[in-house]
Formats: structure tokens, C-alpha cells, sequence
């Protein structure tokens, strides 16, 4: 079982964030 899933979830986070940090 690949933990590749903590990288998703790390990557989807950071998205989000640079997302809203862009979207001010």
C-alpha cells in the first residue's frame, strides 16, 4: 500500500491555499 495518497492530499491543500491566497 503507496502512501502516494499523502501527496495528494498535500498537493490539493497547497492548490487550495495558493488558490485562495490568489483569488484576494
Amino acid at each position: 500500500m503507496a502512501n502516494r495518497w499523502h501527496l495528494l492530499v498535500i498537493f490539493v491543500l497547497i492548490a487550495a491555499l495558493t488558490a485562495d491566497i490568489s483569488a484576494e
